[in-house]
């Protein structure tokens, strides 16, 4: 099963989203677990590559701020 994470965070890298998803796979890899591919859709020049990841995935879990920039 092929899993993705996905950062939907404006802030990209810098994001709260992002050092959750950090925790997610950190703590995935302690158990053992391979943690899956990250993308952050703030990187726009990596939408095409993105969008592609997206549709290979069997399952996406996406992190993005309900609050300030959403």
């Amino acid at each position: 099963m092929k899993r993705l994470l996905v950062n939907g965070s404006p802030r990209g890298l810098e994001s709260n989203s992002r050092l959750l998803l950090k925790w997610l796979t950190f703590g995935l890899e302690t158990q053992g677990i391979p943690a899956p591919p990250v993308i952050d859709l703030a990187e726009t020049r990596k939408l095409a590559a993105q969008r592609q990841d997206f549709l290979e995935a069997d399952e996406v879990l996406l992190v993005m701020p309900l609050y300030t920039d959403s």
